[in-house]
Order: structure tokens, then C-alpha cells, then sequence
């Protein structure tokens, strides 16, 4: 993605922006998981730590051009170029930094980004 804008800890922010209900469906973990996590009273495992990175910077580049509603809003809403599906359903299942998902959503918010969003 093109600005680096992470945060020491990813968790507040994204809370903030996403909820707690919201930010653990998309990363695939019960609210009270994301709790420990985000209090740091249980270590983030390594694939969650990945995919929570990637939702940051895109939280992080979006919030350039959209109010947290708007955020929210763009996650869920179907994109023709990712064959109709939300941005959201590319951090659904297993994840890997380096998988073709996780590309194509870096990619969806640097063109976006560029563009000053849709």
C-alpha cells in the first residue's frame, strides 16, 4: 500500500473505526478472542497479526478519503472487480501476507486511495 501509516498497536484504532462486533467478523474471531488480543492478555497469533496489518493499512489509507462510516461501508460493499464480492470477503478463511487475497486488496485500496476514492 502506498503510505505507511501503522500504528504501534492496530487494535485501538480499528476498534475505534470498526467495532468490536465488526472487526472480529472480518478477522475471523470471537469477540471475546479479540478482547484478550486487543488487551493484550493473550498473544496475537502470527496469521491474525498478518491479517490484522493489511485491515490497518487499509483502515489506515481509507481513512484519507472516508469518514469511519464510510470505511465500514466500503469493506461490505461488492466490487465488480473482485467478481462482485466485498472487499471484506478477501480476509475471510486462511491468511497469508503474501496470498493472492491479500494482493488484491492492497491493490484495490492503492488504486482507490490514488484516485481520492469511490
Amino acid at each position: 500500500m502506498g503510505t505507511d501509516r501503522t500504528p504501534t498497536s492496530p487494535w485501538p484504532r480499528l476498534r475505534q473505526v470498526l467495532g468490536d462486533e465488526m472487526l472480529a467478523e472480518l478477522l475471523g474471531i470471537d469477540q471475546q478472542a479479540l478482547l484478550g488480543y486487543a488487551t493484550a492478555s493473550a498473544a496475537t497469533p502470527e496469521q491474525l497479526s498478518a491479517k490484522l496489518e493489511v485491515l490497518s493499512l487499509t483502515v489506515a489509507e481509507l481513512s484519507g478519503s472516508y469518514n469511519d462510516f464510510g470505511i465500514r461501508r466500503w469493506l461490505f460493499r461488492p466490487r465488480a472487480v473482485l467478481g462482485g464480492q466485498p472487499p471484506a470477503a478477501l480476509l475471510a478463511g486462511e491468511w497469508d501476507a503474501a496470498s493472492s487475497s491479500s494482493k488484491k486488496l492492497c491493490s484495490l485500496v492503492d488504486t482507490l486511495a490514488g484516485m481520492g476514492a469511490t
